[in-house]
């Protein structure tokens, strides 16, 4: 099993469990998640279940411990200790979500897709309980055919650039989330650009 790979890799694996579930009621559903999570640990992933009592059923994260990349229930990217999210069109994102990512922007700047917003999880955690804000980037500048390892620079306490296996990573959650999400991110076969539905028609 490829991490990142769209059908049946990490990415896909909360997805997939959460499709499985909706088959199963009442008390079949524990088997259900048991035996998903012995199937998910012996392919070399770690999951994290819900510890509410009324939510014990819901997968919080998983992770691929081999090469430190996971992703959230919410669909954020977990990269050793760096968070990413997607920011969609109308979203709030910067330090204390002071911005909102607004519709020229996203037109002109942004290719019509949504931004990526890189967190940095191991900081002083009563500063910054849901980690420092670091980055932000168009998804459209990380999809280039042209960008490599050196497009992404995080900031923050601990600035530095990512490495080409790093990026590869984002990139690799970051188009898969995209295909989930509906965005037409791919190049069109008549055209050189990309052909896009417009954010409000999605």
């Amino acid at each position: 099993m490829d991490v990142g790979h769209e059908h049946d890799g990490l990415f896909a694996l909360i997805d997939t469990y959460n499709e499985g579930l909706a088959f199963f009621k009442g008390g079949d559903a524990y088997p259900y998640a048991s035996g998903f999570s012995d199937a998910a640990e012996a392919m070399g992933f770690r999951i994290a279940w819900n510890r509410e009592q009324d939510k014990s059923l819901q997968i919080e994260s998983v992770i691929c411990e081999k090469h430190g990349v996971g992703m959230t229930k919410d669909g954020d990217l977990i990269l050793s200790a760096f968070r990413a999210r997607l920011i969609d069109v109308g979203g709030r994102f910067g330090k204390g979500h002071s911005y909102i990512y607004g519709l020229d922007e996203c037109r002109i700047h942004g290719g019509l897709l949504p931004l990526v917003e890189f967190y940095d999880m191991d900081v002083n955690r009563e500063r910054y309980p849901a980690g420092e804000v670091v980055a932000d980037y168009y998804a459209n500048t990380l999809l280039r055919p042209d960008a490599s390892e050196g497009v992404i620079d995080v900031g923050g306490e601990r600035s530095r650039a990512w490495t080409d296996e790093e990026f590869s990573r984002v990139v690799e959650w970051l188009t898969y989330r995209l295909d989930r999400r509906g965005y037409d991110w791919r190049p069109h076969p008549m055209y050189r650009g990309r052909n896009f539905r417009e954010p409000e028609d999605r």
